[in-house]
């Protein structure tokens, strides 16, 4: 698993929904596993390590927020200017 080629993401209203692929099986244990069998508890570990690490000890480097400072600001005038005077954001 890599983030890029595996990973996508989405934000709406009410969240922000992240999707991504991760094996629960090595190439080295052949295309047998691949197919249906049980996944391997070094893998299972990993991909719950992955997601905990994404869910609480995300880092979020200055250089990585201040490059997409703009579009969201972008994103927040824009979604502002065509909601309804009663509804805030």
């Amino acid at each position: 698993m890599s983030f890029g080629g595996d990973t996508n993401a989405y934000t709406d209203f009410r969240s922000t929904v992240y999707t991504f692929h991760a094996p629960t099986h090595t190439q080295s244990q052949g295309a047998e596993k691949k197919e249906g069998g049980d996944a391997t508890e070094d893998n299972v570990y990993k991909v719950l390590f992955a997601l905990h690490q994404l869910a609480f000890k995300a880092l979020f480097p200055k250089e990585a927020v201040d490059s997409e400072r703009g579009p969201i600001l972008s994103e927040v005038c824009l979604i502002s200017s065509k909601m309804p005077h009663h509804v805030g954001i």
